[in-house]
């Protein structure tokens, strides 16, 4: 039995489906210095800065979202790449299982980070996998795992 899954929003739609399993959602943890950082996924768009048009771009694709976003969330529910449709995620199924200290930490400043965009999210992603992997696999108990990962990314946290 695992009893942490290092997971994020778009997770509600997989999981709220699974009949035998009680799971509630809990923040990442924070760095030794009290901070917190959330990484998001945003729908994948971009707009070239070769772009010849570059405000018709960004409008098509905030019209786009607008539009279909109330979908995406019926199906795979997930922070919104636009603030103003975060009242989207905001609902009772989020809300009873624990997403509600997410979004309040996504509506201050400063704490969102896009994966990828620096090499500490995914060597700590990898640090905790690896363990992971070793417990899905029957070779290592989730308490140990947990008791090799938990050093290794509190180090990665406190670098600079």
């Amino acid at each position: 039995m695992v009893s942490m899954y290092l997971g994020n929003a778009w997770d509600v739609g997989s999981l709220s489906g699974a009949q035998d399993l009680q799971w509630k959602a809990v923040l990442s943890p924070t760095a030794n210095d009290g901070t917190r950082v959330w990484y998001t996924h945003f729908q994948c768009w971009a707009i070239s800065s070769q772009a010849k048009a570059p405000d018709t771009a960004w409008q098509y694709i905030r019209d786009f979202v607008f539009e279909y976003e109330p979908e995406v969330q019926s199906i795979a529910p997930t922070i919104p790449g636009i603030k103003e449709l975060l009242p989207s995620f905001d609902n009772e199924t989020t809300r009873n299982l624990g997403y509600q200290p997410l979004i309040d930490l996504v509506t201050q400043p400063g704490v969102m980070r896009i994966p990828g965009g620096g090499a500490k999210w995914d060597k700590i992603s990898g640090l905790i996998q690896a363990e992971l992997d070793l417990v899905f696999a029957g070779e290592k108990s989730a308490a140990d795992a947990a008791a090799t990962a938990c050093p290794q990314v509190d180090e990665e946290l406190a670098r600079t």
